[in-house]
């Protein structure tokens, strides 16, 4: 089993980014805390009726299928941006609406050969100019970023 991750941002300032900033201020935090946005894909391959090399067959999906090449780009590995990364995906057993509609689209597509899932989730990086308090991040993520109920969320320290 070959698994990858591809990430999908805007080419430019996304709404999300901008509303999320708006939203912190809403929390009393003042300190110039921002969040940029991206959506990320697990994809799995297998290695034993993929046609093509996996890289391709990634390229090939994350192309035509993941990202909308007009005003988003991707990268086959999460970009290194500093500050605190919050990745959220949805907990085992909960219906992955966006993840299968890949699937299907790289079936109409006809790259679905040697393809066996695509997971979807979000990634936050949540910076201020004079860094970041992890335990602020932490709350802000939890107050605003995922719901615990049906998600689950994986903190990591980027770019420091």
């Amino acid at each position: 089993m070959i698994r990858r991750t591809v990430e999908v941002y805007r080419k430019d300032s996304c709404p999300e980014s901008r509303e999320l900033s708006c939203e912190i201020k809403e929390l009393g935090i003042t300190e110039g805390y921002r969040v940029s946005f991206s959506r990320l894909y697990i994809i799995e391959f297998d290695e034993n009726t993929l046609p093509v090399p996996a890289e391709k067959r990634l390229r090939q999906i994350s192309r035509e299928i993941l990202a909308d090449p007009v005003v988003e780009e991707y990268s086959l590995e999460l970009r290194n941006i500093r500050g605190l990364s919050v990745e959220v995906y949805f907990k085992k057993g909960v219906l992955d609406i966006t993840g299968r509609r890949a699937v299907e689209a790289s079936a109409y597509a006809g790259l679905d050969e040697g393809l066996e899932n695509v997971s979807s989730g979000s990634r936050y990086i949540i910076n201020a100019p004079g860094g970041v308090d992890d335990k602020r991040c932490r709350y802000i993520a939890q107050k605003l970023l995922f719901n615990k109920v049906i998600q689950e969320a994986v903190y990591t320290s980027c770019g420091i």
